[in-house]
């Protein structure tokens, strides 16, 4: 009787610690897929900033040349009022 109750006992452990491994397994499963889809917005999210910095970039590039062709147009005008003024 004693042998059955101790078999009994373990059998009992090994079945716990088996549903405990399946809970723990159902867990890690979840993380990875979670982990993957964090993985996937942030990849996303990258290439959405490196877009927007090339947009940026474009930005400025346009923003500089106004200025250039703003202070071109200044000097001219600078010129023909020294000009004016000389005369």
């Amino acid at each position: 009787m004693r042998k059955v109750l101790t078999h009994g006992i373990y059998i009992l452990v090994i079945l716990g610690l088996a549903v405990y491994a399946q809970i723990k397994r159902t867990e890690a499963i979840k993380q990875t897929q979670l982990a993957e889809t964090n993985a996937m917005k942030a990849e996303e999210n990258a290439q959405m900033a490196q877009m927007a910095a090339a947009e940026a970039r474009a930005a400025q590039d346009r923003a500089k040349q106004q200025l250039m062709i703003a202070e071109e147009q200044a000097a001219m005008a600078q010129k023909a009022l020294a000009k004016c003024q000389g005369k």
